[in-house]
């Protein structure tokens, strides 16, 4: 089964906007492939939706429960210092310490470090017709 982490913007388009990023999120949901997720991870999007989206922290955690209740989560991520922007190591570190498949992610500086140590870095669009049936 695949696995794969999803970067907090794409959590964030399938949330507020939908379109191939709420797809992703369904077929996480559906168990159709592992999702990863860490502490930074869960933390950034909540943050985001509530001080971009005025999303208050008991909604984003419904709404993600079912997906976060089956992930695989990440404690003790390694240390990596690789993205353009250190901001985005976090993303790197979480699929690099769970032995992730891919990285998706609307990140254009994630994306130019596609592959990064095997791990595959793609966009919703490019997960969605390469990654899953």
């Amino acid at each position: 089964m695949t696995r794969a982490v999803l970067d907090t913007n794409v959590y964030v388009s399938a949330l507020v906007f939908g379109g191939k990023s709420a797809r992703v999120l369904q077929l996480a949901a559906a168990g159709v492939f592992q999702l990863i997720v860490s502490e930074s991870i869960q933390a950034e999007l909540l943050e985001t939706l509530a001080t971009r989206f005025a999303w208050p922290a008991d909604r984003t955690a419904e709404v993600c429960a079912q997906l976060w209740d089956a992930a695989h989560w990440v404690v003790h991520p390694q240390q990596v210092r690789a993205a353009r922007d250190p901001e985005d190591d976090h993303v790197l570190a979480c699929a690099l310490t769970a032995g992730a498949d891919v990285i998706v992610t609307g990140d254009h500086d994630l994306l130019v470090l596609h592959p990064f140590r095997g791990v595959d870095i793609v966009t919703p669009a490019e997960f969605l017709a390469n990654w899953v049936a």
